[in-house]
């Protein structure tokens, strides 16, 4: 499972690129939105979890912090090896 921590406002063009990418490729995801709204997790959480994030989106594959840049690569490599669930 992926997860992808974002924000919807202002919009993050890199947060739906991510989600974008997981889309193409078919692979399970979640968008977890960081802000002050209800359902959104605090900043302050977010950077408990994070504490060397320094922007959005941060992205989890599995337990592992992926860059967007290696987004694709990781999906490709997982889903050739059967652990990425579709």
């Amino acid at each position: 499972m992926i997860k992808i921590y974002g924000r919807e406002t202002p919009p993050c063009s890199r947060c739906k690129q991510a989600a974008n990418i997981c889309e193409m490729k078919g692979a399970e995801y979640e968008v977890i939105n960081v802000g002050t709204k209800p359902g959104e997790i605090p900043e302050v959480k977010f950077f408990q979890m994070f504490p060397n994030a320094s922007f959005l989106p941060v992205i989890v594959v599995d337990d592992t912090e992926v860059p967007l840049t290696k987004l694709l690569e990781t999906i490709n490599s997982k889903q050739s090896l059967g652990g990425l669930t579709l």
